[in-house]
């Protein structure tokens, strides 16, 4: 049997892994150069995310048990084994994984050729997402005290170790290194887009198919960080160029994209309170979507229910004496 080909689409965190994988299901089509359709890891996605759950032992916060997701990973290694053609598994969970689980991971993915697709935006924009997602949350930080948490670079503080553990490459490459050859680790650096440069990084690497596929429209981003973060910005992604270019990896895209933009932007002063109930009026309202459709889907569960209970009444009184 000829050795599977894996690609993990691991993020970093917001760069539209959950986009491409949908595209794979809804039928995009990507040939690998064996002249074999790429397929999408796992049943569906849900799959993919049990068994990222699962491999990085994170079910608690997900409100699951351990048993809900015990040996999802095993089984979607097991159907990347009965596809002839590669394989991607795009999840941005991937990501924040340690030694051990990406040891873990590795393991069910024993005899195949595995790659690591890294997709790495600017790291102002990196700062200001991180931040949008803790308001989407829930939370409403105020952005500069936000930021300045995060690049004191404290690791004993959870926000700055939440933040870089999933959004420095060069953090998340070396957890994956000790395993994987520097040639099999792939750094895409979109200048627009990430899910679309994550998508034509793959086509440049070899593959064809649908060579031009539009993703969805993000949400517009909050404002990048300001011209009085851009010192000790550009200082760590000077530091993240270097060690990206020297490391030999395979870079798609222009390196000079790490640094924050200076186009557009909108200093976060701090009184940024119209943005964070923007963003809290978003959430709430997606929240409250969610709550609807979840009400409704509990109420046909309840009518299944009811209906298989009613059915087993009546085989009861059937078959009782």
């Amino acid at each position: 049997m000829s050795r599977r080909t894996v690609h993990l689409l691991a993020g970093l965190p917001g760069t539209g892994a959950a986009d491409v994988d949908t595209a794979l299901r809804d039928g995009r089509t990507l040939i690998g150069p064996d002249g074999r359709e790429v397929a999408a890891g796992g049943s569906d996605a849900a799959q993919i995310d049990r068994a990222v759950i699962d491999v990085r032992h994170t079910h608690k916060e997900h409100g699951l048990r351990r048993r809900d997701v015990a040996g999802e990973w095993d089984s979607v290694c097991r159907g990347i084994l009965k596809h002839k053609g590669a394989t991607v598994i795009a999840h941005e969970g991937l990501a924040s994984a340690d030694r051990d689980q990406v040891a873990l991971m590795l393991d069910g993915l024993s005899g195949c050729k595995v790659h690591l697709w890294l997709t790495v935006p600017d790291l102002g924009s990196q700062l200001s997402a991180a931040w949008t997602a803790l308001v989407n949350a829930g939370q409403a930080p105020k952005f500069e005290r936000y930021a300045d948490r995060v690049l004191a670079g404290d690791t004993s503080d959870p926000v700055a170790r939440d933040f870089w553990t999933s959004r420095d490459p060069v953090e998340v490459i070396g957890r994956w290194l000790p395993a994987l050859k520097p040639g099999r680790i792939h750094v895409v650096i979109p200048h627009d887009d990430p899910a679309s440069a994550s998508w034509q990084a793959l086509v440049a690497s070899g593959f064809t198919g649908d060579t031009a596929v539009e993703f969805p429209t993000a949400d517009p981003p909050a404002p990048l960080a300001g011209p009085d973060l851009n010192l000790p910005l550009l200082r760590i992604t000077d530091g993240w160029t270097k060690a990206i270019t020297a490391g030999g990896f395979e870079v798609h895209g222009d390196p000079a994209d790490l640094a924050p933009t200076s186009d557009g932007q909108a200093r976060l002063s701090g009184d940024d309170a119209d943005l964070r109930l923007q963003l809290t009026t978003t959430a709430l309202a997606r929240a409250m979507a969610e709550v609807a459709q979840l009400r409704a889907d509990n109420a046909a569960l309840a009518e299944r229910a009811s209906k298989a209970e009613r059915k087993w009444r009546k085989l009861h009184r059937q078959h009782t004496p």
